[in-house]
């Protein structure tokens, strides 16, 4: 199922995605979207641990295409990116857990396209270390403690072979395998929990391609059971405790048919109840995840990631209820691939949700009641002058459309207070100036209820280590770079850390000296920066001191032209072909024509421009063909460039060629080395179920003779060996082989001819002496030396 996945994203990008009705029942809430990463490849699964110590609270941990292991760790909008690992190739699938006792914190595996798992860990800074081979594309990965006979928790890994196997940790980091499950078919999805009560311990759930869940536990050894059988590919599972009144945890399983269906164990055996079902063409759930990513509703919930581009949350009953609430928590234009809740932000009660999108995209998703946030350090030094401004940021959550107006009050110590403005009716910065030292509460008031909806508190401490950092509230345009300048009072106090605020914004240099004086600091941003008001920090380690300010970031207005083709990934078989979407798209006021041109295009692909001229702002679209002998595997890049004024912007599509849709493929050695006789094997393959009759054609050259010049298999979607005998006469001319025309009949009913090639190199026809020729030299010296010895024994 996820091999077809980058070629539906190719072929139905363009596509309205409906939106089906939720049936939602009750007050939606109030939800607030934040965008965490982007890139050029679409990020695949996301999850939450405690993985990195040197911050407080859990991390998200985030894995795609784009081969890096990110960990996410701050707050909104302060999330830092880091890279823990780089793979190879594509990444999959993502878990964590204390694997390594000895370790600080959570270790990290993930899975992928490059057929290994490996493990991640802290130890100073984050290591890495293959630790299985699992032969196939991994399409899950995930961590518990299954075999109560070995120490510590185990690792779970499934994919392509049908297989899921087992890693124990042995010696220090060296891991033993078991294949504890084998399907017939893949296995796209895997949870490990403890969903059936039967069974002690944990057990684990597939989601196989056979259609089916399977039940996976131990019990003397592995033993597994059909618990249900959806009557269609199920992509993802998963567990929690849904429902209060059963024990242990309930599974909820999605795939194409749209369907969430709840699965729990109860006296009668395995029952099945099917909670949700969207409409539409585009149903497929591709992701399922249990958790608690709304902290006004108590509980887990279950969140639903859907191909229609809709993210569906799902409410358990509450008490004494019966039925399940649906609400589309997030909308997006492209398909969602994956969901993952849990609390990775500190800065706001509850849990959050992550969502991954096909367009690259990394949400945060907030749920909470409508409200007022306020963002202010917790700590200042008061002056000599025993007089401090400082600003305070309040950020209003979508819906809260209310006046706040703010007052303080000083809980210990005594003293005055300012604030500037002394109201705001949406998110932006005020000033406090407070004379006097102390606790200083700040309320958040609405104006006309007078009702208090925020409170934040901050010591104003005297000390002979004082310190004052002023910084500019900076209005910024995405794709450009500021100059700023830092003002500071007091001090040496060691440095100032700027940490980078957003996804595309950065400070350089990220640190300063906390010394009096003007320090100045270059801000860049880049196009994909989120817009928006967000606080910006300045922190004084040395001092345990945070500066809070404000970064305002805007769409561009000055002239230029970029040039956008989506998507920048497509996934096509051998003669498919793919439209996408282009247009040359003004930065500001720019406005002309722009030519286009292919500038690079790797062997068996084509590329078509709809238009070679274009205004600037007028969409256009390419057609990529991959011609029907095209077997490459590695990724293919195709650049595209737009000139305007003697400006060029490029842009590259990355093609991967899949296996022929529904059709064969042939596996021939490329040589094959012979005296007079020889006997090579050749394998017929089908592809995507492929059954019907295959025709092979044999056209001998330069010298080459066969058994046979053709030959008719029956395919019943399994490989066929046939053995092929050949002959050669004396001395083979120039290119001498086998052209091999493989021919059958595709899911329309079109002939297909593909051509192979066997090269027949001829050994030469060594004589019967063989290595005993070369002794025939020897044989006058030993007549010789029998000579000198039969004389030497006369003398005697």
């Amino acid at each position: 199922m996820r091999r077809l996945l980058p070629l539906c994203l190719a072929l139905i990008f363009l596509l309205p995605l409906p939106l089906p009705s939720s049936g939602a029942e009750g007050e939606s809430r109030v939800r607030e979207t934040l965008e965490v990463l982007r890139s050029d490849e679409y990020f695949t699964r996301a999850v939450v641990g405690d993985v990195y110590p040197l911050n407080p609270g859990p991390e998200a941990v985030v894995v795609g295409r784009d081969q890096k292991v990110h960990v996410l760790c701050g707050s909104w909008p302060h999330f830092e990116d880091i890279v823990a690992y780089t793979d190879s190739w594509y990444l999959t699938s993502v878990a964590t857990g204390d694997l390594l006792p000895e370790y600080p914190g959570d270790e990290i595996v993930v899975g992928g396209w490059s057929y290994t798992v490996t493990l991640i860990w802290w130890d100073g800074g984050f290591r890495s270390k293959k630790i299985h081979f699992y032969k196939d594309w991994i399409y899950d990965v995930d961590v518990g403690d299954l075999d109560p006979e070995s120490e510590g928790l185990e690792v779970v890994v499934a994919g392509e072979r049908g297989a899921v196997t087992l890693l124990r940790r042995e010696e220090g980091l060296n891991f033993s395998s078991q294949v504890i499950y084998k399907d017939q078919y893949l296995i796209d999805g895997i949870y490990v929990g403890d969903f059936d009560s039967t069974h002690p311990g944990l057990e684990v759930a597939a989601a196989t391609g056979s259609f089916s869940i399977v039940e996976i536990y131990r019990e003397g050894g592995w033993k597994s059971e059909v618990i249900w059988n959806e009557g269609a590919q199920i992509v993802e599972v998963d567990g929690g405790e849904l429902d209060p009144s059963s024990p242990g945890e309930e599974l909820v399983a999605g795939g194409v048919k749209g369907r969430a269906v709840l699965l729990k164990r109860g006296e009668g055996g395995w029952s099945g109840e099917v909670l949700f079902t969207i409409s539409g063409s585009m149903r497929t759930i591709y992701d399922v995840d249990v958790g608690d990513g709304d902290p006004t509703h108590p509980g887990e919930e279950v969140l639903l990631s859907s191909w229609d581009g809709t993210a569906y949350m799902l409410y358990p009953p509450g008490k004494g209820g019966s039925s399940w609430r649906v609400e589309e928590a997030f909308s997006s234009d492209y398909l969602l691939i994956g969901g993952e809740m849990g609390d990775f932000d500190p800065s706001r009660p509850g849990g959050e949700t992550l969502i991954c999108d096909s367009g690259g995209t990394l949400y945060a998703l907030y749920t909470e009641s409508p409200g007022v946030i306020p963002y202010c350090g917790e700590r200042y030094l008061l002056p000599p002058s025993g007089e401090l401004t400082f600003p305070v940021h309040l950020h209003f959550t979508p819906g809260y459309d209310k006046m706040v107006s703010l007052s303080g009050a000083f809980l210990e110590g005594e003293g005055s207070i300012k604030f500037s403005p002394e109201a705001l009716a949406g998110s932006g910065e005020v000033m406090v100036t407070a004379t006097g030292g102390g606790l200083l509460e700040i309320s958040l008031i609405e104006t006309l209820t007078l009702q208090t909806v925020a409170t934040v508190r901050v010591s104003l401490v005297p000390s002979e280590e004082w310190l004052e950092v002023r910084a500019p509230s900076v209005e910024v345009v995405a794709g450009y770079s500021y100059q700023m300048t830092f003002s500071v009072r007091g001090g040496p106090a060691g440095e100032m850390l700027l940490p980078a605020p957003l996804t595309g914004v950065e400070f350089s240099p990220g640190s300063l000296p906390a010394s009096e004086g003007n320090h100045i600091v270059n801000l860049s941003t880049s196009g994909t920066s989120p817009r928006g008001t967000f606080p910006y920090r300045v922190i004084v380690p040395s001092l345990n001191l945070t500066y809070y300010f404000t970064l305002a970031v805007r769409g561009p207005t000055a002239g230029a032209f970029a040039l956008f083709i989506s998507p920048s990934t497509v996934t096509l078989r051998p003669g498919e072909n793919a439209t996408l979407d282009g247009a040359v798209l003004p930065v500001g006021e720019f406005a002309g024509r722009a030519g286009l041109s292919v500038e690079e295009t790797p062997p068996g692909i084509t590329a078509t421009l709809s238009r070679e001229e274009v205004e600037v702002g007028e969409p256009f679209t390419v057609i990529i063909e991959v011609s029907r002998g095209n077997h490459s595997s590695a990724p293919q890049t195709l650049r595209f460039a737009a000139e305007s004024e003697g400006k060029v912007r490029w842009r590259e599509v990355t093609v991967i060629v899949g296996p022929p849709p529904g059709g064969v493929r042939l596996s021939v050695p490329e040589e094959i080395h012979i005296k007079k006789r020889g006997v090579v094997t050749l394998e017929v393959i089908p592809e995507g179920g492929y059954r019907g009759e295959v025709t092979l054609l044999f056209t001998p050259e330069g010298g080459v003779g066969v058994e046979r010049q053709n030959l008719t298999v029956l395919l019943l979607s399994r490989s066929v060996n046939i053995t092929l005998n050949l002959s050669a006469s004396e001395g083979l001319k120039g290119e001498a082989g086998v052209n091999i025309t493989l021919i059958y009949k595709d899911p329309a009913g079109e002939e297909v001819r593909e051509h192979y090639r066997l090269r027949v190199i001829q050994e030469e026809e060594r004589t019967g002496w063989g290595p005993a020729i070369y002794l025939i030299p020897l044989i006058p010296l030993s007549a010789v030396v029998l000579l000198f010895l039969h004389r030497r024994r006369g003398m005697r």
